[in-house]
């Protein structure tokens, strides 16, 4: 079935509700959404009208009507114009499809008081007939109206946001959401996969699934909320509130883009800058890769053998929104080349890191190496198929780029006569070929783990010789330009050893982490870990800022296992991520979930104590579910993971394994996989909860072919993805993004920007509730916080008193202006932010006498009940009026004889000596003076009539009686008088209360002309003042009202949406048309009519 929408104003219109206690967000107000009063302009009962673009919402006691035309049939009268290249269909406003149906709250408060928000800068006046008491001006225009304790403890609100028309509910304490019930006229309602539907001849008005939450400390805590309908009642079906989580993980996909590359191109590596931007780095195998000008190079560089696959390193740079290519360019020399990992200096410069075949990679020749040191032939996936071998060995590079791409500020080569920087020996998972990592320090110092078969791998400044086993992680520190190596140095045991992650803490040490099939690492003594477990372990190892070993530990289990990346916190504690096949440890009171197959475990700084750590996993894979990518630790110490899973790693030799079965948050962005993903994650400082976890893919197997990923500090992911090989398209890039197709038979570039949002402001808010103590000049207050994201406070009450509680209180004995300052700290975050409020005690306890009246006046009795509002009174003194004198705190009174009496009460403080009086009138009459009635023929000459009434009541009923016997029950009728002329109406006032009658007989001379319009036939604009325009009468109150002119030759010449106030003038592109006869056509709610005028001289 085709179900369409209700398109109410600019697009789509969807009413959405919610059941929240928040602020609305002005900048989201839809400007074309107007609330304008009802001050007399119009007819009827309603108190506002919010006008749409194809019909209108009439705000009425208890509820509110909605009028809507078919939206497309009333853009085909708003866009009746071929010269614009559309074609509509026109429909007389008379036979548009339309709906008209009233909301009804159930239950409701009728007279509740309004309030209205966000008063626009302009106004609307009506002049309408010549009667000046008919007119209106000053119309003020609104963004929202509130019905105040619309319900007991709720009111209810009306606004606009980013287009949609919205109602909400706000509900304060003590108030009851089960209370909130409602039905609906003229239409039904339904639920349609949890959305309220309302059906309309032209397609359904939909209201969205509701949402439902509260602010805590200044934090969003959701509510699961339903609609619910019952016998054609609806309601809201709440679940319970839960008020435990003190931080909201709110992610939203920034960016995510394809290379736009012709040719198969690979991803490996990504980064950001320092505004935002990122940048990818993958190989590219022929020249098609989309490079820019004025690049340091712009050309593929094809190898030296024909029948051989040779590759160049990619480089490209996007926008911060992903929406531009800043720049893009190859970086190779004649062999192949990849890089592995890149970062941003402090200069924003770029700094690649990477494996390289070439002896001529272009570099500077005051490069620290210049000289290729090669080694044996070397294919960095074992041989899969589609891959490319180095055949004449490689070394590791390192390449400096301008932040423009368009100049090689430094590089040089890493590595010796054996093979370098291609991780062969412990290759688990598809892509461990290409691991490794760059990083700077706070002089942009850059800093290199690799893996090197080489003996003689540079030594600078290390005690270490040539490596004892079949290869060692080397770690190599240069200056920024990479023209000098500060130290160098290799560690390793008696077997294999691979570098794979490392780190600068704070602190000046260097940190590195790696897979390791030796027993006997060096500098294990006081490791937190130092016995080697068998199989294949992780490993970390610390050096000094100038490059000596000074501590390392093993982790492990029995099983495989290997530790891929390393970071620091804030704190100095070191972190690493890394894979399991054993049972590794889970700290107790961390979290944890399924299978140990992922692990994250924290280390004291010198590595001699395991602080904790934890694994998860699922148990459909029966490898790995995580080849990792990208690791953090953020300044709020929140462990940020990224990493892929999946078919790509179940070839030979591989894990295999898949990401099926991950634990995934419920507002994840992609809760569903095909089992061949990335998966991004949060948790939650010292691993006690899951913040946040998120599948990321399309239909094919997302994977990256080795590489490092990186985590801004705000929480943000930059990724690179091998992605859509096979030349597919299901890559789930962004809208607006600089390539949203794979332009490849195989594989593109993927980049991926993914925001967690995480708040890290504390954000201080103050409010407060004051009252006087019986002390008289002593003011109490009880202070509120708002704060957000904080756990210590430091306040000053400017009273000489100070606390540390979240919400304190205090006392102002004497009367003055105090400055009272919040400091809201986060010490996790280490991040303060100061409030500040101001509170004038200008006078003591005062009593307030306030009471409430209740009588009737024609009451026998002549009884009055009297509620006593009074506030801070300690007796009280009431006078009648007539002498008598009463001293209870609430009165029941029956005065003798009829009159009007003024009732005094006196509150008094016997403590402070204070008194307050009100006076209120009370007046008993058995004779009720008739109410004035003011009965004349309306304005639009349409048989209705104007009424206007002088001391009338609330509890009166009115019945009105026309000649042709219709009768009316209504205080404003409807009905019109059957024809022109005089004619007799009459009204009967029944007074309920006090069972009185009264009668009035009005005669009106009507004149009923309704839809009549006056049309001369004739007309000579030649200038001389004399009907020189074709001036139409008629009844000016019609609704949708246009005047058209059109030639002989169906030219339209002149037309007005307002043809009783703007006239044709018998011009046309500004010169006068000929004397000729002109077909007119003239529209309105009543339909169309047509006719000739003829332009005289």
């Amino acid at each position: 079935m085709h179900k369409s929408y209700a398109s109410l104003f600019l697009g789509m219109l969807f009413l959405t509700s919610q059941l929240i206690t928040a602020q609305i967000e002005e900048d989201r107000l839809s400007p074309y959404a107007l609330f304008e009063a009802n001050e007399g302009q119009w007819e009827g009962d309603f108190d506002f009208r919010l006008e749409l673009r194809s019909g209108a919402v009439f705000f009425e006691d208890g509820g509110y009507t909605v009028t809507v035309f078919n939206p497309e049939q009333v853009e085909g009268i708003h866009h009746h114009d071929e010269l614009e290249g559309h074609t509509h269909e026109i429909v007389k406003y008379v036979d548009m499809q339309r709906i008209n149906y009233r909301v009804n709250y159930l239950g409701s408060n009728r007279n509740a008081a309004t309030s209205t928000q966000f008063e626009k800068p302009f106004y609307r006046n009506y002049f309408r007939g010549n009667d000046p008491s008919k007119w209106a001006s000053d119309i003020k225009l609104f963004g929202a109206v509130s019905y105040l304790d619309f319900y007991p403890n709720i009111d209810a609100r009306h606004y606009s946001q980013d287009d949609n028309f919205k109602y909400d509910f706000v509900v304060h304490p003590g108030g009851n959401p089960e209370s909130i019930q409602w039905s609906v006229e003229g239409t039904e309602m339904e639920i349609i996969e949890g959305e309220l539907h309302y059906p309309a001849p032209f397609g359904d008005i939909v209201e969205w699934h509701p949402i439902a939450y509260q602010l805590i400390n200044g934090r969003k805590e959701y509510v699961d909320v339903d609609f619910q309908l019952e016998n054609g009642v609806a309601s809201f079906a709440l679940g319970a509130y839960d008020e435990s989580v003190d931080l909201i993980i709110d992610p939203t996909i920034v960016f995510a883009t394809f290379s736009g590359s012709t040719s198969d191109n690979w991803g490996f590596t990504a980064t950001f800058d320092l505004n935002g931007g990122l940048y990818g780095g993958g190989i590219c195998f022929s020249s098609g890769y989309p490079t820019s000008a004025g690049v340091f190079d712009p050309t593929y560089n094809p190898g030296p053998n024909p029948n051989d696959q040779y590759i160049d390193a990619t480089i490209s740079k996007y926008s911060a929104d992903g929406k531009s290519l800043l720049y893009a360019t190859y970086y190779g020399g004649a062999e192949s080349d990849q890089p592995h990992s890149m970062v941003v200096n402090s200069q924003g410069q770029l700094i690649v890191y990477g494996a390289t075949g070439s002896d001529d990679l272009p570099m500077p020749v005051n490069g620290a190496d210049t000289s290729f040191g090669g080694g044996p032939s070397t294919n960095p996936f074992k041989g899969v198929q589609g891959s490319y071998d180095f055949p004449n060995g490689t070394d590791a590079f390192i390449a400096v780029f301008s932040p423009n791409g368009q100049n090689l500020v430094g590089a040089t080569y890493i590595g010796g006569s054996g093979r370098d920087a291609i991780n062969s020996s412990i290759q688990r998972n598809y892509g461990d070929g290409a691991r490794g990592e760059v990083v700077v320090d706070d002089s942009d110092n850059i800093y290199v783990v690799t893996t090197t078969f080489s003996t003689d791998y540079p030594l600078v400044n290390s005690g270490v010789g040539g490596n004892a086993g079949a290869c060692d992680a080397g770690v190599t520190k240069l200056n920024p330009n990479a023209t000098s190596f500060i130290w160098s140095t290799l560690y390793g045991g008696s077997v294999d050893d691979q570098g794979y992650g490392i780190k600068v803490a704070s602190n000046g040490f260097v940190f590195i982490t790696g897979g390791t099939l030796s027993a006997n690492l060096p500098g294990m003594t006081n490791g937190a870990n130092d016995s080697y477990s068998n199989n294949t372990d992780g490993f970390i190892a610390r050096f000094t800022s100038g490059g000596a070993l000074s501590g390392a530990t093993y982790l492990g289990t029995a099983a495989y296992d290997q530790s891929f990346l390393i970071d620091t916190d804030k704190n100095n504690a070191v972190y690493v991520f890394g894979q399991s096949q054993g049972n590794y440890p889970r700290t107790a009171n961390v979290w944890g979930s399924g299978s140990p197959r992922q692990f994250v475990h924290k280390f004291s700084n010198d590595l001699t104590r395991s602080i904790w750590s934890t694994a998860f996993g699922s148990t459909s894979s029966g490898g790995v579910n995580l080849v990792p990518t990208a690791f953090n630790v953020d300044e709020c110490l929140n462990i940020l993971i990224s990493g892929w899973g999946g078919a790509v790693n179940n070839q030979s030799n591989y894990l295999g394994g898949n990401v099926r079965g991950l634990p995934i948050s419920s507002d994840a962005v992609q809760k569903t996989t095909d089992g061949s993903d990335f998966y991004f994650m949060q948790i939650a400082a010292n691993a006690t909860a899951l913040n946040y976890a998120t599948y990321f893919g399309g239909s094919v197997n997302e994977h990256v072919d080795g590489g490092t990923s990186r985590f801004s500090p705000e929480g943000e992911i930059y990724q690179a993805v091998c992605a859509g090989c096979g030349g597919s398209n299901s890559f789930p890039v962004t809208s607006g993004a600089y390539s949203t197709t794979n332009n490849s038979g195989n594989c593109n570039l993927g980049n991926v920007k993914f925001n967690f949002e995480v708040s890290i402001e504390a954000a201080a808010s103050i409010d407060y509730d004051a009252d006087v103590d019986t002390v008289c000049n002593t003011l109490n207050v009880q202070f509120s916080n708002g704060s957000r994201n904080a756990n210590v406070y430091q306040w000053d009450f400017g009273n000489g008193q100070s606390s540390s509680l979240e919400e304190p209180s205090t006392s102002y004995t004497n009367f003055g202006t105090y400055d009272v300052v919040l400091i809201a700290i986060d010490t996790i975050c280490d991040i303060s932010d100061t409030a500040y409020l101001q509170i004038e005690h200008t006078q003591g306890i005062d009593p307030e006498a306030d009471f409430d009246l209740d009588f009737t006046t024609c009451d026998a009795t002549r009884t009055v009940y009297i509620t006593n509002r009074s506030r801070r009174a300690t007796n009280y003194l009431w006078d009648m009026g007539n002498g008598d004198q009463i001293t209870t705190t609430d009165v029941q009174y029956s005065y003798p004889v009829e009159g009007q009496y003024a009732v005094t009460l006196y509150a008094l403080d016997t403590v402070c000596d204070k008194v307050d009086t009100l006076s209120k009138l009370v007046n008993f009459v058995t004779d009720i003076p008739p109410p004035i009635v003011n009965v004349t023929p309306s304005d639009c000459d349409n048989g209705k009539i104007d009424v206007w009434y002088l001391n009338d009541s609330s509890y009166y009923q009115y019945r009105w009686e026309w000649e042709d016997g219709t009768v009316e029950w209504a205080k404003f009728p409807n009905t019109k008088v059957p024809y022109s002329g005089s004619q007799v109406i009459k009204l009967s006032i029944i007074d309920t209360v006090c069972n009185s009658r009264f009668e009035y007989t009005f005669t009106l001379d009507v004149t009923r002309i309704d839809n009549r319009v006056y049309i001369p036939n004739a007309f000579s604009p030649n200038g001389d003042g004399i009907n020189d325009v074709l001036l139409l009468k008629g009844n000016t109150c019609l609704l949708f009202t246009r005047f058209e002119i059109y030639n002989r030759w169906g030219q339209r010449v002149f037309s007005t949406d307002k043809p009783f106030s703007e006239f044709w003038n018998g011009r046309f592109e500004n010169g006068t048309l000929k004397q000729d006869t002109y077909v007119w056509k003239f529209f309105s709610e009543d339909g169309e009519k047509a006719g000739f005028v003829t332009i005289i001289p």
